[in-house]
């Protein structure tokens, strides 16, 4: 049972300024949602969060096939530079096909 393994996460201390390490070749969005503005911050980098600002939560697809919402992280990985799923299709005449694709990309 997964609740009875979960740790309590003392309060956080108002006085100290919520501060994250972006790592190397990777993105985090910071909202403020006083002025409703986003930034985007790309690691390796220090970020640190003004009172009015926020990390937006990205919920990412996992596995093979993919399954949504299957990751929650604050932080995307600009690589590796590939990607893989499987893919199931039906033809009109109830023949199915499993492909398997991988995909490469290129960030400039």
């Amino acid at each position: 049972d997964k609740s009875a393994q979960k740790t309590a996460i003392p309060p956080r201390d108002k006085s100290k300024v919520v501060a994250y390490r972006v790592p190397h070749n990777a993105c985090v969005q910071i909202y403020d949602f006083k002025s409703k503005k986003a930034r985007i911050v790309f690691g390796p980098e220090l970020v640190m969060l003004g009172p009015d600002e926020q990390f937006t939560i990205l919920n990412l697809s996992g596995e093979k096939p993919k399954v949504p919402n299957k990751i929650r992280a604050i932080c995307l990985l600009m690589g590796p530079e590939f990607s893989s799923d499987i893919v199931t299709i039906e033809s009109s005449d109830h023949a199915r096909l499993s492909l398997r694709l991988s995909y490469n990309w290129h960030f400039e």
